[in-house]
């Protein structure tokens, strides 16, 4: 289990990410939350087996013909007890 804080810049808000974000994570079984900065970009703690995170970070990088990632800061942290994962 991994728990890692990512910030996201690019054409990240107003795209439909934190929706795209929380689809993904849900479909890969991972906690943690989503959210807009007041600096145009995305901060996100996701967290699960390194497998379904990695799957989740790879989707992201991957974006979609709205969401345009051009920079993805990855930090480690510890692991948290949660369910779920929400948009805030």
């Amino acid at each position: 289990m991994l728990r890692y804080q990512i910030r996201l810049t690019g054409w990240v808000q107003g795209v439909g990410l934190r929706w795209f974000i929380n689809t993904r994570a849900a479909v890969n079984q991972c906690t943690g939350w989503v959210q807009n900065q007041w600096d145009g970009s995305v901060l996100c703690e996701l967290q699960g087996e390194e497998s379904n995170v990695d799957a989740v970070l790879k989707e992201i990088r991957q974006g979609n013909q709205f969401i345009v990632v051009e920079q993805m800061e990855i930090h480690e942290i510890p692991t948290q007890t949660e369910s779920g994962f929400h948009i805030r």
